[in-house]
């Protein structure tokens, strides 16, 4: 049978299976290939190394060589979203979501880290969203070699708020929540307590609080409870004289530790790590922040160092 109006056939492009089909046989398909012609000959294992040149040619050079992308090599995101994968899916899919044009796949991060290395050897200072960094801060951030103070603390949060569009508190709203407790206390009733600008400038629209922790052994739950009073009792009286958040009766925000976050008990890590986990979880959720394990912190302390200096120079 012809599709007589385009003039093609429906079994072959070879007329003479074609003109055998209006006879009454049977057609057979071919793709262009001879069925009488013999198949080719066995290569033995002593000519595989012949690159087919005679003596005196030159070899032929691609005129257009194969080009090695620097970008990140993305992962679909309902891949990590709607299954179960494992870590080591989970994290290039948390990498390939991170926008930012400076944040590099782990092989260019280790070549510019050599080189801030080296940039690094001689003191300098750089700004970072409004906060002083120096060699030594980049320095602690990559080595990992002992906690890190409050100052570094805030500068990984800088870097947080640059890779996604969102606000993250530093240390700054935790302490001065603190220096309102002891007069929150007192005031009767609470809904008349007048909070500080500073304090109300530092407010988002949210509620709820999550704790990651990847060294559960420190505190237990009642110890985190106590811990946390001062955030938990003020913040929702905080919301409401913002005019975001109305108080359901005098009960404080329970806070809620997350289950399944990765142990990791070296306390040097324990900056990066916050600051990393915060990052997963606006991003992705719960789920996602398992795959911020120990065995990613050193790669990551290398890229925050990199990109944080990126802020002044590219390397």
């Amino acid at each position: 049978m012809r599709h007589e109006a385009q003039g093609l056939s429906t079994f072959s492009a070879n007329s003479q299976t074609n003109d055998k089909n209006d006879a009454g046989v049977m057609p057979s398909f071919s793709l262009e290939l001879n069925q009488d012609q013999p198949l080719p000959a066995f290569v033995a294992d002593d000519e595989m190394g012949d690159n087919g040149l005679r003596r005196g040619e030159d070899p032929v050079v691609d005129p257009n060589p194969r080009r090695t992308s620097k970008r990140l090599r993305l992962v679909p995101l309902p891949l990590i979203t709607d299954y179960q994968c494992e870590t080591d899916i989970i994290n290039p899919a948390r990498e390939s979501k991170i926008v930012g044009s400076n944040y590099y796949e782990i092989s260019v991060v280790r070549e510019n880290f050599a080189k801030l290395t080296l940039i690094l050897e001689k003191p300098c200072v750089i700004n970072v969203a409004g906060l002083s960094v120096d060699s030594k801060d980049l320095t602690d951030i990559a080595g990992r070699s002992q906690p890190l103070p409050g100052k570094v603390v805030d500068i990984l949060m800088r870097l947080v708020r640059s890779t996604i569009y969102n606000h993250f508190f530093d240390s700054k709203f935790v302490s001065m929540l603190n220096r309102n407790y002891d007069r929150f206390k007192k005031s009767k009733p609470k809904e008349s307590y007048v909070f500080s600008k500073g304090l109300v400038d530092c407010v988002v629209k949210n509620a709820k609080i999550y704790v990651f922790d990847c060294n559960a052994s420190v505190r237990s739950d009642s110890q985190l409870s106590r811990d946390l009073l001062p955030i938990s009792d003020m913040l929702p009286y905080l919301l409401k004289f913002c005019g975001l958040f109305e108080v359901a009766g005098n009960n404080p925000l329970c806070p809620e530790r997350i289950k399944g976050v990765a142990h990791n008990d070296h306390s040097p890590d324990s900056a990066l790590t916050a600051a990393l986990l915060i990052q997963t979880h606006a991003l992705f959720g719960v789920e996602t922040c398992k795959c911020i394990t120990p065995a990613v912190i050193p790669n990551e302390a290398q890229r925050a160092s990199v990109i944080l200096y990126e802020f002044h120079a590219k390397l």
